[in-house]
């Protein structure tokens, strides 16, 4: 004995549901799950493909253009911590 078909899905609307028919004629509405983690995976995805691009974006940046710091406040602490570290006088 082979069991009936059963109908097509009917769509709601609403793409996460469906109403669905049993084969006892009731209808329900049933979940679908999988798609919800795809599109979870396909955002995550995206998410670090425009980190990992700002990122690179920024070290071309700097190794084209330059960063230019001015140490000019810091430099006797400076020199002190190098004297410190390394036993010597150290003048900038």
């Amino acid at each position: 004995m082979t069991a009936p078909l059963l109908p097509p899905p009917i769509p709601t609307g609403n793409t996460r549901r469906v109403l669905t028919t049993l084969r006892d004629g009731s209808v329900v509405a049933a979940r679908r799950g999988g798609r919800i983690a795809g599109r979870t995976l396909k955002w995550t995805l995206i998410a670090i493909g425009v980190l990992v691009t700002l990122i690179a974006a920024f070290v071309i940046y700097v190794a084209v253009v330059g960063v230019s710091v001015d140490a000019a406040p810091l430099r006797g602490r400076i020199a002190e911590a190098f004297t410190k570290a390394l036993g010597r006088t150290v003048d900038f």
